[in-house]
């Protein structure tokens, strides 16, 4: 391998880790404000707490492949 395909690899790596940042933030603020919401004694949670409960999810699934 060349210094420009390592550089490309690494870049594509990069790109990777940034998403999946992303998606653990989601991810913990979604839990964080479910479980706030839970102990306020306020019913079900709305419902925009599902989609980034999924995010959470699919960064359980990125990782493990």
């Amino acid at each position: 391998m060349n210094f420009f395909e390592l550089q490309h690899q690494a870049r594509k790596q990069s790109k990777r880790l940034i998403v999946l940042f992303v998606l653990a933030v989601l991810a913990i603020e979604a839990i964080v404000l479910s479980l706030r919401h839970a102990r306020s004694g306020a019913g079900p949670p709305p419902r925009v707490f599902a989609p980034m409960i999924g995010a959470g999810v699919l960064l359980v699934l990125a990782v493990r492949c």
